[in-house]
């Protein structure tokens, strides 16, 4: 992935910080995350549950301790992401919610 990507989405980062950058658009961004997703899996096989150096502390106080436990939160994370993003889409194109 572009090295650009951590200025553009990291935490406290808006699309008012990208300036003049030219942000790819969603559609190749989710194209791009699905064949990274992808090459992660292949890379990790059987590598899962491997205890981490020193365990990681999310900002909001969780402990991760293998990989297997970081991809959990991190889909988890990013989903709630991702349904943001299509509820604002939804929003702002104008049509009515449905139940």
């Amino acid at each position: 992935m572009s090295e650009d990507y951590h200025k553009w989405f990291a935490r406290e980062s808006t699309p008012l910080s990208w300036g003049e950058d030219n942000v790819p658009e969603m559609d190749f961004l989710l194209d791009e995350m699905i064949t990274s997703t992808e090459a992660l899996f292949q890379s990790m096989t059987r590598r899962w549950d491997e205890t981490f150096a020193q365990p990681m502390t999310t900002s909001s106080g969780g402990v991760l301790h293998t990989p297997g436990e970081a991809l959990t939160f991190n889909l988890a994370h990013d989903g709630i992401h991702l349904g943001y993003i299509f509820s604002l889409r939804h929003a702002f194109s104008g049509k009515a919610a449905t139940l």
